[in-house]
């Protein structure tokens, strides 16, 4: 799809210092790629603290002291 965008410059400079790519266009696909990733990794956070809080709350006596994530690496290792 082709969209123009007015992009700032030194933000469009200081994330290509961060970067391999060469283009503006490959910069901004890793930069959409790379905040992708981190929402899919917060919602699955968020997704794993619930279940805990549910667990907790539907069973008070037993102490389950774990990381979500650590269950999180567990579950991504997995697959």
């Amino acid at each position: 799809m082709r969209t123009n965008i007015d992009l700032q410059e030194d933000l469009l400079k200081e994330a290509g210092s961060y970067s391999q790519t060469t283009t503006k266009k490959d910069l901004v696909h890793e930069a959409l790629a790379t905040y992708v990733a981190v929402k899919k990794r917060d919602a699955q956070l968020i997704e794993y603290q619930e279940k805990m809080k549910a667990f907790r709350d539907r069973y008070p006596r037993i102490q389950v002291d774990v990381d979500t994530r650590d269950l999180i690496r567990e579950d991504r290792d997995s697959h």
